[in-house]
């Protein structure tokens, strides 16, 4: 996860596929946090979508991230990320606020599909 994700800091993963487990600690405004994961679906070279669960002093919840990847041609493939606070414990405004910025915002700094894109270049400079 840290070869894609610039936020994950440390990953150790138990297993591979639906149902494996991992912890990541993630690094958020100079602040490190800590979740333990679950392979909830996956379909090799097509769907994976984790849990992360948390428990950071007042706030639990968790957070399902989702990559869908999408073979277009022998060169091209397309990763639709999608990112779900519903059951996240965070309230609905700071929702609401994540979601208008994700839709509307200014890109700021390096993100997962980023590093992804990076991953699955395939020499098309």
């Amino acid at each position: 996860m840290p070869a894609w994700n610039p936020k994950c800091v440390k990953c150790d993963s138990n297993g591979r596929g639906e149902g494996s487990t991992f912890t990541a600690v993630f690094e958020m405004s100079g602040k490190q946090v800590a979740a333990k994961g679950e392979v909830v679906e996956f379909d090799q070279f097509k769907t994976i979508r984790f849990r992360y669960q948390y428990d950071e002093g007042t706030m639990q919840g968790s957070v399902e991230e989702s990559y869908s990847i999408k073979t277009e041609s022998p060169n091209r493939v397309q990763v639709r990320h999608v990112v779900d606070f519903k059951n996240s414990g965070l309230p609905l405004w700071v929702r609401l606020i994540i979601g208008f910025l994700g839709r509307f915002g200014n890109k700021m700094g390096r993100e997962p599909l980023d590093g992804i894109e990076d991953l699955l270049n395939f020499g098309n400079d």
